[in-house]
């Protein structure tokens, strides 16, 4: 998933405007904006923010923080990649 689906789907799932999302979140709208488009990038805190509104929880939010930090910041991929194997420990 990218942040772009992530914020598309918290939307769809609050049925709350990414205006509203903004407030929450002590921002600008025009920041969402410049997420979505690659403008900005979001912390790894206002990701696990849309996961939650998505609907998801517990190590689904963590799973997607990792999955979205390691395509926005593909010189930490290896630590996020590392912290996830190191939470779900493969069966």
């Amino acid at each position: 998933m990218t942040i772009d689906e992530l914020i598309d789907r918290a939307a769809t799932t609050t049925r709350r405007a990414q205006a509203a999302m903004a407030e929450d979140l002590g921002i600008k709208p025009a920041r969402i904006s410049e997420w979505k488009s690659g403008k900005r990038k979001p912390e790894a805190g206002e990701i696990a923010y849309f996961a939650q509104q998505a609907g998801m929880t517990g190590i689904d939010v963590f799973r997607t923080v990792a999955e979205i930090e390691q395509q926005l910041r593909p010189a930490y991929a290896r630590v996020w990649q590392k912290a996830l194997e190191q939470a779900v420990p493969k069966s």
